[in-house]
């Protein structure tokens, strides 16, 4: 809730207690989304190529870098990752992300939305 620093050292706690543990994939999903709340957006990119090395398919991944190259004004690049997503997720939607990634906090759930509407995602 705002405590980018605080957030990312404890999931990087996380990470080096458990380096091989099956939730290794929703903690780097959960750096990336502080990040992207922080508006650290080249974290979120750096994150999101982690997460995809070692899970191509992880929609999450998708998601925090279309929206993050969007948000970074690298929309060729925005687009690319979103057609990507949508491969895996064909049927998501703008509302449908509201519905599976709710954001408590509206400024931040505005700033998601807007990254992934950048990025091609449709209504």
């Amino acid at each position: 809730m705002g405590d980018y620093d605080g957030a990312s050292e404890s999931l990087e706690r996380a990470m080096r207690l458990s380096p091989r543990g099956p939730g290794r994939s929703f903690w780097f999903a959960g750096k990336g989304i502080v990040a992207y709340i922080a508006e650290r957006h080249e974290d979120v990119v750096e994150n999101a190529q982690v997460m995809l090395r070692v899970n191509p398919i992880f929609a999450s991944a998708h998601r925090q870098v279309a929206a993050s190259l969007a948000m970074l004004g690298r929309d060729e690049k925005a687009r690319a990752a979103m057609a990507r997503l949508r491969q895996l997720m064909p049927d998501l939607t703008l509302s449908r992300v509201t519905k599976m990634i709710p954001v408590k906090d509206p400024a931040a759930e505005a700033r998601w939305l807007e990254g992934l509407r950048r990025a091609g995602l449709p209504d």
